[in-house]
């Protein structure tokens, strides 16, 4: 049993995030790129599980612009030591904050295939791509359990005592 623990407790050290790690991304401070991130130092080769915890953002000042479909849940991501870009989350717009969010919600895969950075930001789409002061919500993350996996014998071990 103690060899088990210590295991387990191995195995939380070495990948960070620890289990249910929960940051959230500001619609004016996260964006409207790098530079402006919430940064995470992953160890690759893994595939984390990232939930939607809660709330959604827009990137103009009111609801009347975009026809009226002002509010989205897509989070970008950049890995520095692959060069590797994505985004998850709905990457329509909708009405409101709450159908948006509604949109976003669940836990999605992010494969991250070197160990390095990974920044995580709200991607600005208004009328101009560097003017985030307009922009409101934010968005609450969370690194769930099991943090991560791999496809080797000894990752399989290991996550038997996760």
């Amino acid at each position: 049993m103690r060899i088990a623990l210590l295991v387990a407790l191995v195995c939380c050290l070495s990948i960070t995030p620890c289990f249910a790690q929960t940051f959230t991304l500001n619609a004016v401070s996260n964006c409207p790129g790098l530079g402006y991130t919430v940064n995470f130092g992953l160890t690759g080769p893994f595939t984390y599980h990232i939930e939607y915890v809660s709330g959604a953002w827009s990137p103009v000042a009111d609801d009347s612009q975009f026809g009226g479909f002002a509010w989205t849940g897509k989070i970008s991501w950049y890995q520095y030591g692959s060069g590797q870009y994505g985004s998850f989350g709905p990457t329509t717009f909708y009405t409101s904050a709450a159908g948006a969010e509604a949109a976003a919600q669940g836990v999605y895969p992010l494969t991250v295939p070197f160990s390095g950075t990974v920044s995580f930001f709200l991607e600005e789409v208004g009328p101009s791509a560097e003017v985030c002061n307009d922009n409101r919500g934010s968005v609450t993350l969370k690194f769930v359990f099991p943090v991560a996996t791999e496809p080797t014998t000894w990752g399989r071990i290991k996550a038997l005592y996760r």
